[in-house]
């Protein structure tokens, strides 16, 4: 197992914060407490709001962030817990891919105005029954069920990429509204935590951070880039603003990149067709054609290329500039191409790829581009039958009684509406299941 460091993109620089920054995070949290969840508690809604604002860069839905939110009574002292293999959340139904990647993100939540050593110390006691294999996790009766279970779920999952080489790093967030940083004693507490993690995953890289107010509101306040500047060496386009170009191959590796340097997820994340896996039979002959290209043969000549949907699309100098872009099809050939130009990061290619951009006129339409893109070999039905006109229909018949059928996922998030009033289409389909089952 190899290692590397993981560095948040918003832990750069030191805490420059003040009562101002304390009192702007008040407002921005009570702003977004009355919008998302008026109904809770503020302990309980402060714990939301940090877990939404520390997984911001993952792009997950209102489901997939409650999945992991463990705040209440015998939780060990953990707010939220969250596994991801090759940056993909992996939940109890979730078939964990050929891991490069695995992450383990622990998140402490208090409203409070300090950073304290008794959160670092309930981090060590969980981390401790959390990794110690010896005792099932059923037996751990200081612990409630959906504690035990998330603690089995990470066992189990994780071992099923244990044996294969990956990087591992374990994260801790501890979020406050602290105007001034970690003493002394805190820091020594987190020695403690981080050794005793290197005795039990000698490869792992550990972190811990502390997000005070300015950090928390930094990041509350930032949105995400949904802008893609793309180096072109031949394009035309139409006059609905839609483009066909070939795009310099590295330009696009790039255009790609998050602050950290990741593939940046909220781009792919529209897409229907999940990453197979750097092992899949196709992906290993997309990177074989990467590696070893031949004397006057264009990389997009083997390749069906990438296409991509947007809400506008120009020309400007000699780049294609995308705004609010979704790649619906060439997932596989987009991440192939990052990991290539990650690992080859100057490394000069004069190769092109097919890029198509469409700005389609409506929702409809944008949604039969993805159906029709994604047809040709198998797909999770689930995600092809959001663009059917049934969904629309109950999209339209539920905001009737103030519920919002997230049809895409994270859009009424992003618009901030309740998440008591946010239904998925995995919640909706066991709920059908549910009444169905009671009927018969």
């Amino acid at each position: 197992m190899q290692s590397v460091i993981e560095v948040h993109p918003r832990c750069k620089g030191g805490f420059a914060m003040s009562d101002i920054d304390v009192r702007a995070l008040e407002a921005n949290f009570e702003g977004w407490k009355k919008d998302r969840a008026d109904a809770l508690s503020t302990k309980n809604a402060f714990e939301r709001y940090v877990i939404e604002q520390v997984l911001k860069d993952y792009d997950l839905s209102d489901e997939e962030l409650d999945s992991g939110h463990l705040g209440g009574s015998d939780d060990g002292g953990i707010d939220g817990m969250y596994f991801f293999v090759n940056r993909t959340l992996i939940q109890d139904e979730t078939e964990v891919p050929d891991a490069v990647t695995a992450t383990l993100i622990l998140v402490q939540a208090k409203f409070e105005s300090g950073f304290g050593e008794n959160a670092i110390e309930k981090l060590y006691s969980f981390t401790r029954d959390l990794l110690n294999y010896a005792t099932p996790p059923e037996q751990f009766v200081h612990l409630n069920s959906f504690v035990k279970d998330s603690i089995a779920r990470f066992r189990d999952k994780y071992d099923l990429i244990l044996g294969s080489p990956h990087h591992f790093n374990i994260r801790y967030y501890y979020v406050t509204k602290s105007d001034t940083p970690a003493n002394e004693k805190v820091k020594e507490r987190e020695r403690f935590l981080k050794d005793f993690v290197k005795e039990k995953l000698s490869a792992a890289i550990v972190g811990v951070e502390y997000w005070g107010a300015a950090r928390l509101l930094e990041v509350a306040r930032s949105t995400p880039d949904i802008r893609l500047e793309l180096t072109y060496t031949k394009c035309f386009n139409t006059s609905d603003q839609s483009t066909v170009s070939l795009v310099n191959l590295k330009s696009f590796a790039d255009a790609l990149k998050d602050e950290k340097g990741e593939l940046r997820k909220s781009v792919l994340e529209p897409n229907v067709r999940a990453y197979q896996g750097p092992r899949n039979p196709v992906n290993e002959e997309i990177q074989k054609t990467l590696r070893e290209s031949a004397p006057g043969i264009e990389f997009w000549w083997l390749n069906n290329g990438i296409t991509i949907v947007a809400e506008s699309c120009s020309i400007v100098g000699e780049k294609v500039v995308i705004d609010q872009p979704a790649i619906v099809n060439g997932l596989q050939t987009t991440q192939e191409i990052f990991e290539y130009f990650k690992k080859n990061a100057d490394h000069q290619d004069p190769r092109s790829i097919l890029v198509r951009v469409i700005v389609p006129p409506t929702e409809i339409t944008r949604n039969e581009i993805i159906k029709a893109t994604n047809n040709q070999t198998a797909v999770n039905p689930l995600s092809l039958h959001a663009t059917e006109p049934l969904h629309f229909d109950i999209e339209d018949r539920l905001k009737l009684r103030d519920i919002f059928y997230d049809r895409r996922k994270g859009h009424y998030r992003n618009l901030r509406k309740p998440i008591s009033q946010i239904i998925s289409q995995k919640e909706l389909a066991k709920d059908r299941h549910s009444h169905c089952a009671s009927t018969t």
